[in-house]
């Protein structure tokens, strides 16, 4: 897939936080390809692949990473604080020219994790293609383990897929709710053995 053209721009005013917003329908593409649509292991901002790229969808799922650089969305780290949150609160989105503008009331952060290795290329082999997603590097570390495998999980593959569970969880009737539960719950089973395994990989090789 080549790059596109932008679906949106962002911006937090009074932040360094101005981007164009990309959109694929391929699921996590802009993780580790800029906007030009090449491999770049900084991505770019993008619009879930499970929403609606003129943002037409009630809850809206944009992403970008946390650059030891400062750029992209590491200020938001900033809005940890009351203060600074409430003196940049108004973040604007213009879609097809039309701007709207949204109140911001809380930011949560992430903590560091145990992909900051592959993020720092600390630990690197080529079958990561140069991203340090768990999805690139997990079958590059355990190539033949299945059950390490996202493939083999019923339903619930990745992320995107899980927030999109979770919100149509309780829109869906009993017999299906279920059945997507258990489903979530393996995929949260196997994103948790995962990060074990990785860690217990690193341990091995310090």
């Amino acid at each position: 897939m080549k790059g596109s053209d932008p679906v949106a721009y962002i911006n937090i005013v009074g932040t360094s936080i101005s981007y164009p917003v990309m959109w694929s329908e391929t699921a996590g593409y802009y993780l580790d390809h800029g906007s030009d649509g090449r491999k770049n292991r900084n991505g770019a901002i993008y619009l879930s692949d499970l929403n609606s790229p003129d943002f037409s969808d009630p809850i809206n799922y944009i992403f970008g990473h946390n650059m030891n650089s400062g750029l992209m969305f590491h200020e938001l780290n900033f809005f940890l604080e009351d203060s600074y949150l409430a003196d940049h609160d108004i973040c604007s989105i213009i879609v097809n020219g039309i701007k709207r503008e949204y109140k911001l009331f809380r930011v949560n952060c992430v903590e560091e994790d145990s992909m900051i290795p592959f993020y720092n290329r600390d630990y690197y082999v080529k079958e990561m293609e140069g991203s340090y997603s768990i999805k690139y590097v997990l079958p590059a570390l355990f190539k033949d383990d299945k059950a390490l495998d996202y493939h083999n999980l019923d339903l619930v593959h990745n992320g995107s897929e899980a927030m999109e569970s979770f919100k149509s969880l309780d829109s869906l009737p009993k017999e299906e709710q279920e059945s997507l539960r258990k489903a979530l719950l393996k995929y949260c089973e196997l994103d948790t053995y995962a990060m074990v395994k990785i860690y217990e990989k690193l341990t091995s090789l310090s």
